[in-house]
């Protein structure tokens, strides 16, 4: 049994005297009545407007992934120069433990 993809709610929209003329004229030049053309048109747009939208997402998320890809050397890099400060904090830290108890 066929799925039926019929066009059952309403939009209203108001176009200018000279949209809706230019409007009408290219519903007649595809032998539509403006309210399939309208439909159509905006059928597309939001087709088009969610394949960008998804576009976009994929390359944010793209470009996330690779921002937050580190090996092993990256952080052996990045943190290296800290260590010392690191572990002298936390035998500090300790310390202050260890005089409380």
């Amino acid at each position: 049994m066929a799925i039926e993809n019929r066009r059952v709610d309403s939009v209203r929209i108001r176009l200018s005297p000279d949209m809706n003329e230019r409007f009408e004229k290219l519903a007649n030049a595809y032998g539509f009545p403006p309210a399939t053309l309208a439909a159509f048109a905006i059928s597309r747009f939001v087709q088009e407007e969610e394949n960008k939208r998804a576009i976009a997402l994929e390359a944010v998320n793209k470009m996330a992934n690779q921002a937050f890809q580190f090996d092993e050397s990256v952080f052996e890099k990045m943190f290296a120069s800290m260590m010392p400060e690191i572990l002298k904090q936390v035998e500090n830290e300790k310390g202050t433990k260890d005089e409380s108890s």
